[in-house]
């Protein structure tokens, strides 16, 4: 069980991302991009 933030961020993060559960990159250079919503 993560203790801190920083084991989130130092343990978790890494292992889901390998697992394919959280993205490593984003596909766009803005917010409604990166949520993937419609343009207005």
């Amino acid at each position: 069980m993560p203790s801190s933030l920083a084991d989130i961020v130092d343990k978790l993060v890494p292992e889901l991302q390998e697992r394919g559960a959280y993205r490593t990159e984003y596909t766009g250079t803005t917010l409604r991009e990166h949520l993937d919503l419609p343009e207005a």
